[in-house]
């Protein structure tokens, strides 16, 4: 009897553990023989399985999960993970696959390497973070900004100037706005 395998790759158990501890529900589906991905899956601490799946079957597992409510990242580098990196709310391809994958995925990693998948979920979420802190600043500038410009902060003799060289003030031209104020209490209208 002979017996071959895929072998392991060495950042796979450590990849599995990072994505548990983010709680992620890491799920191997594979049209792999059953005993082998079964003794894959435990060297590397995937407890959910499911072996011997047709290319159709990881789309119908895929929607499956979906229909629940789960969020569906699928990683695949193959021909048969196509029509399933498709399906998923994101698909994740490695740079080593194949076109129809690639082109199917969301993300593409350059590198076969499975720690990319932990990272690309970190800068992911740190991108969130980010636009949610502009998002929140930009509120702030305005809500305070646009008062201002409007001249609520001014005394009444000087709201008409904040209107007035409102364009200037965009464009840094601050002198310009003095002149127009100091003319206006003067009684003229600068020109």
């Amino acid at each position: 009897m002979i017996a071959i395998t895929d072998t392991v790759k060495q950042e796979a158990a450590l990849a599995v553990h990072m994505l548990q501890s983010m709680g992620v529900d890491v799920i191997l589906i594979t049209g792999d023989n059953r005993k082998t991905v079964r003794a894959i899956a435990t060297q590397i601490g995937i407890n959910k399985v499911f072996a011997e799946v047709l290319p159709s079957h990881k789309v119908a597992k895929v929607q499956e999960l979906q229909n629940k409510g789960k969020k569906v990242t699928m990683v695949g580098d193959g021909v048969n993970d196509s029509p399933a990196l498709a399906q998923a709310d994101v698909g994740v391809a490695t740079g080593t696959g194949t076109d129809v994958a690639i082109q199917a995925a969301n993300v593409v990693l350059i590198k076969n390497d499975l720690l990319d998948v932990v990272a690309s979920i970190h800068l992911s979420k740190m991108t969130v973070q980010r636009i949610c802190i502009n998002l929140v600043l930009a509120l702030i500038y305005n809500l305070v900004g646009i008062p201002i410009t409007a001249g609520a902060s001014f005394p009444d003799e000087l709201k008409i100037c904040a209107w007035a060289g409102d364009d200037d003030l965009l464009q840094g031209k601050a002198s310009s706005v003095l002149k127009e104020c100091q003319c206006f209490r003067n009684g003229h209208r600068a020109g």
